[in-house]
């Protein structure tokens, strides 16, 4: 049901019904990622960029907590550090085996 409700752009149902079935089968990993895939792309469609929507979808359990947590800007610290270690790396890999594709620095 929870799939059909996210494809149907009905994040919010889909997020109902997927903590439905968590709360009957608490280990289901299945539904637990299609729970943070959900937050991933109601994100998306409320404008934020894939980088902080995918951050956001791996920290947080609901939608809500998600926008708001990337509104005050919780994450910027952390991405901040892991696109100065990226940046990094690209340079010490383009030094050693010369022009390379960048990766996605996030």
């Amino acid at each position: 049901m929870g799939q059909i409700l996210a494809r149907m752009k009905l994040y919010k149902q889909a997020e109902i019904s997927y903590k439905r079935t968590l709360e009957i089968e608490p280990n289901c990993k299945e539904t637990s990622s299609q729970i943070s895939g959900n937050i991933y792309d109601a994100l998306l469609d409320e404008g934020f960029d894939e980088i902080k929507a995918g951050y956001a979808s791996e920290k947080f359990f609901s939608i809500e907590d998600a926008r708001k947590g990337l509104l005050c800007g919780v994450f910027e610290i952390n991405l901040q550090r892991t696109r100065f270690l990226k940046r990094k790396k690209f340079k010490k890999l383009v030094s050693k085996k010369g022009i390379l594709i960048p990766t996605n620095f996030y």
